[in-house]
């Protein structure tokens, strides 16, 4: 009896300790999954976000302005590294996939475009960015030729929404490239709003890749009224990178 007894006392131990193994690893998965990495060799530090809008004559001819209006937004990522990861590592590539509109607006269509030098042709279909965009880690960063600092540095897509309508006026107008264009032919900040998402993707050379999914309602503030309008995020906590297994 006394060795039944031993027995029993050694599976009930047994049991204790694996329920208690298997609870500690269901804790840390679902951890991971709220926080993320603790501790990556580089961060997202900051979103720089600029809405505006702007008008582009149709017909260079025409002595009175004639122009097809867009609403912009400009979005700067800041990936900076991380000074108390204890190793050193460099950036081969920053990815930006997944690029869509969640919820779109009442008017127009939006689009996403690479930057480029060029302001006369910065809206032309070869600049489009269609899913993805992807800049390469360099020396320095240079947002015309898709390249970042490998050591950290900012980055840049454009959010346009295109075909708002025209505004002809008299030559004698001055004319103010920002928000309020849109309100000389009636249209209201509501019905301009929409969302965006995407996927960012941190590829170290060390061939370490880390994700993180980021949702963004724009344009900024009431641009209609204010003309430029624009925020800083700094507070990530809603932004999990987590590592990409491969």
């Amino acid at each position: 009896m006394k060795f039944q007894s031993k027995n029993t006392v050694k599976k009930i131990m047994m049991i204790a300790g694996i329920t208690i193994l298997i609870m500690i690893v269901i804790s840390i998965i679902l951890r991971y999954s709220v926080e993320g990495e603790e501790n990556m060799p580089f961060e997202l530090t900051k979103i720089m976000l600029i809405s505006s809008a702007e008008g582009k004559q149709i017909d260079e001819n025409n002595l009175n302005w004639n122009m097809e209006l867009f609403q912009t937004n400009d979005i700067y990522i800041n990936i900076a590294r991380n000074k108390n990861y204890g190793k050193r590592e460099i950036i081969n590539k920053l990815v930006l996939s997944q690029i869509k509109v969640t919820n779109a607006p009442q008017i127009g269509n939006v689009k996403f475009y690479r930057p480029v030098e060029n302001t006369e042709d910065k809206y032309n279909e070869e600049y489009e960015i269609k899913e993805q965009i992807e800049y390469k880690g360099a020396e320095k960063s240079n947002l015309n030729n898709l390249e970042v600092a490998n050591q950290g540095g900012l980055i840049l897509i454009r959010c346009i929404n295109e075909n708002l309508g025209n505004y002809q006026a008299q030559e004698s107008e001055e004319i103010k490239h920002d928000g309020t264009l849109l309100s000389k032919i009636g249209i209201k900040n509501e019905q301009i709003k929409f969302k965006i998402e995407f996927d960012i993707e941190i590829t170290l050379e060390s061939e370490k890749t880390y994700k993180a999914h980021v949702a963004q309602e724009l344009p900024i503030q009431n641009v209609v009224q204010q003309g430029v309008t624009n925020e800083q995020i700094t507070d990530m906590k809603e932004i999990i990178f987590k590592r990409e297994q491969k």
